[in-house]
């Protein structure tokens, strides 16, 4: 019977050994990793500008070089601002062909020109999609411009300066599509959604409907001399605005478009259904391909062009053609979601 007590406590103490033993571990592992992932993004930033560091002083030497323009729970999620050069970087992911490509950006102090790319993580087809994340094929993408955002090339980049047109990878076609949604979207995330000036984006947007200039200082004075709201939302941005002189409407729309989240504005003439303008504040779509939504030459098809009581992209019996808008060739689930988009907005803003 002593024996088996001995053994019984031998047991319950090697076990509770055993057991704090591997809760160390987790916790002694679960902190180098977090460190090593920290390491991993910020050495890169710091490389990103030239500046030296090591293990020990990386943490350091970025608190002492940069400052967070836009701060998050996450701090790999924040927008970092070279406190010197001005310059913005911040890191970024998404899902390609075979998993997720990670990695950081640095952009000029013109918040649009890159200066540098870094994958930090891709699980592309070695030697083809895999080049995503050699240097050589990285460096393609510097002096390049959100503006406002970057396009791979042909079927459509006529109308489309040089400086926003990146390379394709030969051969992976859909990574390189991925790779470029995923720039795209994070810009869009990080630098045109200001924080510190929310409705800066699409109040400039709508007076420049009505062809008024304006900057960040002075627009919330030029919109309220303008503008007034004729319906009672408490949020300023789900708000209808009615032109003092001119009597047009214009309000703001967002949904989901195929490859994410497609925000603008849109401006109607007195009437209350005959479209006046159109702006794509952000879209997230195929360059070259859907993201031709937000080009000015195919938004432009839509002036004239009347809620009445709905838009449509083919025509039926009895429909007008001022009903009636141009498809995007080969972007159907683009051309719908839009159309979606602008049908419910309308529905529920005009009340029709």
């Amino acid at each position: 019977m002593k024996n088996i007590l001995q053994t019984f406590i031998f047991i319950i103490v090697l076990g509770g050994f055993s057991a704090g033993l591997i809760f160390g571990m987790d916790v002694l592992t679960k902190e180098r990793i977090a460190e090593n992932a920290n390491y991993e993004w910020k050495s890169a930033i710091l490389d990103h500008h030239g500046l030296s560091f090591n293990l020990m002083t990386y943490a350091e030497t970025f608190e002492n070089e940069f400052i967070k323009e836009i701060e998050t729970e996450n701090e790999r999620d924040s927008l970092f601002r070279h406190k010197d050069e001005d310059t913005y970087s911040y890191y970024f992911f998404g899902g390609a062909v075979w998993g997720e490509i990670n990695g950081v950006i640095t952009l000029d102090s013109d918040g649009i020109t890159i200066i540098k790319i870094t994958v930090l993580n891709q699980q592309e087809t070695p030697g083809l999609g895999g080049i995503v994340a050699e240097r050589d094929y990285l460096n393609n993408f510097v002096g390049k411009k959100f503006d406002p955002v970057l396009n791979l090339p042909p079927p459509s980049t006529e109308n489309l300066s040089d400086d926003v047109i990146v390379d394709q990878i030969t051969g992976a076609t859909n990574t390189s599509l991925r790779f470029i949604i995923i720039l795209n979207n994070f810009y869009q995330q990080m630098m045109v959604k200001d924080s510190e000036h929310p409705t800066y984006i699409w109040k400039s947007a709508i007076l420049e409907h009505h062809n008024l200039s304006t900057d960040i200082d002075s627009y919330l004075e030029d919109f309220a001399n303008v503008f007034t709201s004729v319906n009672n939302q408490a949020a300023e941005i789900n708000r209808v605005y009615r032109h003092k002189q001119e009597d047009t409407y214009s309000y703001y729309f967002e949904g989901e478009g195929r490859n994410g989240e497609m925000n603008g504005i849109i401006t109607l003439e007195s009437d209350g259904m005959t479209i006046k303008k159109i702006t794509i504040l952000q879209q997230v779509e195929t360059p070259g391909i859907g993201s031709i939504v937000a080009d000015r030459d195919y938004l432009d098809t839509f002036v004239g062009k009347k809620f009445n009581p709905r838009l449509y992209l083919s025509p039926a019996p009895g429909q007008n053609e001022d009903v009636i808008v141009d498809q995007i060739v080969d972007a159907t689930d683009t051309s719908k979601s839009f159309i979606n988009i602008l049908n419910a907005y309308y529905s529920e803003r005009m009340g029709s």
